[in-house]
C-alpha cells in the first residue's frame, strides 16, 4: 500500500489538460487536421492578396508566403494553442464549483484500487475503472475516460524508493486491456 498526498496547482492543470487535449499522441490527427487547416487558408490568403495587390505571383512573393507559412506553424499556431488551453484553466480554476480539484487530497494505493480522500469527498476507484495510464516527466496520469483521469505529480513522492513502490503497484493492478489499448493507440 502506498499512501500519497498531493495538491494540484493550476500549473498541474494545465498540464494535464493541454496534454490530453492536444498534445497526447492519440491526438495526432487532430494536430495534422489543425495545422493543415490554418496553413490551407493562410496559403489561399497570402497568394491572394498579393495576386489582388500586384495582379501576378512571383518567386519571390511565394519564397515570403512560405517563410510566413513556416512562422506561422512553428510559431504562432503553437503559442495560440497554448494560450487557449491557459484560458480554458483559468476560466475552470476561476469557478467556484471546479475549487474540489485543487484541494489537498490523499491517495490511498492498494490492491483494490486508488481510494482519493479530500475534505468533501471520498471516492474509490478499482483497478478496473482506469482505461490507460500515461507516464510524462513531470506526471502520472491515470485515465479513468478519454479526458478525465488521476493526476499524480511526481514530485509528490518523498523519495525515490516512494515513486519505486507506487510504480509497482501499477504494474501489479494496472489492468492489461488499459495498458494494450494505450499502447495500440500510440501506434507502437
Amino acid at each position: 500500500m502506498t499512501v500519497l498526498s498531493i495538491q494540484l496547482t493550476k500549473e498541474d492543470f494545465y498540464q494535464f489538460s493541454y496534454y490530453t487535449s492536444w498534445a497526447a499522441s492519440w491526438n495526432s490527427r487532430k494536430r495534422l487536421i489543425y495545422y493543415c487547416r490554418n496553413t490551407l487558408s493562410a496559403a489561399i490568403g497570402s497568394l491572394l492578396g498579393i495576386y489582388l495587390l500586384e495582379r501576378t505571383i512571383s518567386v519571390t512573393a511565394i519564397l515570403v508566403v512560405s517563410v510566413f507559412l513556416l512562422l506561422l506553424n512553428f510559431l504562432a499556431l503553437p503559442a495560440w494553442v497554448r494560450r487557449f488551453y491557459r484560458k480554458h484553466v483559468e476560466k475552470f480554476s476561476s469557478n467556484p464549483s471546479n475549487s474540489s480539484v485543487f484541494l489537498k487530497t490523499q491517495l490511498t494505493i492498494n490492491e483494490k484500487g486508488i481510494e482519493s480522500k479530500d475534505d468533501v469527498s471520498t471516492t474509490m476507484h478499482s483497478w478496473a475503472a482506469f482505461v490507460k495510464k500515461v507516464e510524462t516527466e513531470d506526471f502520472f496520469y491515470l485515465y479513468l475516460s478519454s479526458q478525465l483521469g488521476l493526476v499524480i505529480p511526481k514530485r509528490t513522492f518523498a523519495s525515490q524508493k516512494e515513486k519505486v513502490e507506487f510504480e509497482n503497484l501499477l504494474l501489479k493492478y494496472f489492468p492489461l486491456q488499459a495498458e494494450l489499448e494505450h499502447i495500440k493507440k500510440a501506434g507502437w
